[in-house]
């Protein structure tokens, strides 16, 4: 968890080269009531913990987001 996170953030760092905010949010929360959420996943009754990482960079340009999690793809 800790090595993506930090990824996250270093990326995150790189989108923004004139500077910006990177937020890091944690709550406690409970499974989705959401079904469509987790297809195909039965979700445990419990504590769950969400975290959110958002940042004000520039983004992806649409064809590096249809790829984002490719293995491999740099």
């Amino acid at each position: 968890l800790e090595a993506a996170l930090l990824n996250l953030v270093l990326n995150a760092q790189d989108a923004m080269p004139d500077g910006g905010t990177i937020t890091l949010a944690t709550e406690t929360t409970g499974p989705s009531p959401n079904p469509a959420e987790f297809p195909g996943k039965s979700m445990p009754d419990g504590r769950w913990v969400r975290i959110t990482v958002t940042d004000t960079g520039i983004g992806m340009p649409v064809s590096v987001l249809e790829r984002a999690f490719d293995p491999f793809f740099t």
